[in-house]
């Protein structure tokens, strides 16, 4: 048998057509007349699948990104946007499915199965079920174990298997071709955005930004942000746990920055704080938050209340007097009877 034979054979097996099929198949002449914009047809506006104070963020039949450092809630978010879907969430995120594409699929490639489970459970109690009952219409699948291949392979037939409206690919590197082979990353991120066409949904993946800039890790991350209807930017302020989402990139008007935080339950919790704000106003808020949380509903002498202070702000005893002085005389605490306590609790009791 000649090599040309043995090469036919070999595609034959693996299901790709010869090179002399495709240009048999593929006419080019009646792909220009498909390909060819008509001025005269009613296209419709994309369908606003997430929106957020009116400003549409994901449609069907794209994709989009959450990044960030290591360690930002990129998952927190994640999981807030499907509750939202789902029905409702904490961040301020509108949600409006398409008939019979109600579903959500969050498919992971890096957590462990307990915080998996912990992470689907608190979304079953944001959408009114209880923790340990499956929902028809959330479904979550752990390919961790799996090669890049097997795990692309199980990513795809569950999106057949469960015709979700909308998809998370929690850790896209892990079902990706080696992040800076430039070809293989192209093909594959048009693969991901030709799989979101045909099953008209929309799949949202999670990447880390490099460790010296903002943008998402290798030739990867580049051609994801270039195929992205919307890239949602999360940056960590360390010092108050507070995450500030960033519409980076958004092929509409993008929305206004947001900051949360995560609760006592583990939930993301939108704040109210500024955001554009002076290092001076950053640590005066920061100064706030930390007297609010010493004071709450009670009264503290200066001592008890200096000692709180160092501790909930992790400063030195005398970095925390200086601060209750500046609060003073700031008007946001007053001293009543030798005692500190919150001007607003002070108005509020005088009502």
């Amino acid at each position: 048998m000649d090599k040309a034979n043995i090469q036919k054979n070999i595609k034959s097996l693996n299901g790709l057509p010869e090179a002399e099929d495709v240009i048999e198949l593929f006419d080019p002449e009646q792909a220009l007349n498909d390909c060819l914009c008509d001025l005269t047809r009613d296209i419709q506006e994309p369908h606003p699948l997430i929106s957020r104070n009116g400003n549409k963020i994901i449609s069907p039949g794209n994709i989009s990104a959450i990044k960030g450092k290591a360690k930002t809630c990129k998952s927190k978010l994640a999981s807030d946007i499907a509750a939202t879907f789902l029905r409702e969430g904490n961040l301020g995120f509108n949600a409006n499915p398409l008939p019979g594409l109600e579903s959500v699929l969050i498919c992971d490639t890096e957590q462990g199965l307990s915080h998996l489970y912990r992470a689907a459970r608190q979304i079953n109690l944001q959408t009114g079920f209880l923790p340990f009952d499956n929902n028809p219409l959330f479904n979550v699948i752990s390919i961790k174990l799996l090669s890049e291949n097997e795990g692309w392979q199980v990513f795809l037939a569950a999106i057949k298997r469960f015709s979700p409206g909308l998809v998370f690919l929690d850790g896209i590197l892990d079902v990706a071709p080696a992040m800076n082979e430039e070809r293989d990353c192209k093909l594959f991120i048009k693969k991901l955005y030709e799989t979101a066409t045909e099953y008209n949904t929309h799949i949202i993946s999670i990447l880390h930004e490099n460790k010296g800039s903002r943008d998402m890790q290798g030739h990867l991350g580049h051609y994801l942000l270039k195929k992205s209807e919307s890239v949602f930017a999360l940056t960590l302020d360390k010092a108050t746990k507070i995450i500030t989402v960033e519409n980076s990139e958004a092929r509409d008007a993008p929305f206004e920055d947001f900051c949360f935080s995560i609760n006592d339950n583990g939930l993301p919790e939108l704040l109210d704080a500024p955001l554009k704000m002076t290092k001076a106003e950053i640590n005066k808020y920061n100064r706030n938050i930390a007297l609010k949380r010493c004071l709450a509903l009670k009264r503290l002498g200066f001592n008890e209340l200096k000692e709180a202070y160092a501790l909930h702000a992790c400063c030195a005893p005398r970095t925390a007097a200086s601060h209750i002085k500046e609060a003073v005389q700031d008007g946001f605490i007053e001293i009543v009877d030798k005692t500190y306590i919150l001007k607003k609790y002070i108005d509020e009791t005088e009502e």
